[in-house]
């Protein structure tokens, strides 16, 4: 049967996966851009956006297996 709430929730996951590696290469090519050309390179820091999706995605992920494995799917 067509479970278009499964498909929803595959997508919602995959855009997300896809939203953070853009932002991830943007926030790469803004830091390679302006970084400082002499002296010690600076210590490599990840982005607050990208930990805050990627806590996003980890949470949606639990809440959603512990959702499904309370409610089953009845066919």
């Amino acid at each position: 049967m067509f479970r278009l709430d499964i498909l929803q929730n595959q997508w919602l996951l995959v855009a997300m996966a896809l939203g953070l590696a853009l932002v991830l290469a943007i926030s790469l090519a803004f830091l390679a851009i302006w970084r400082p050309r002499g002296g010690a390179p600076p210590p490599r820091a990840v982005p607050w956006i990208v930990v805050v999706v990627l806590a996003a995605t980890a949470a949606f992920a639990v809440t959603y297996v512990a959702l499904a494995a309370v409610n089953p799917p009845t066919w």
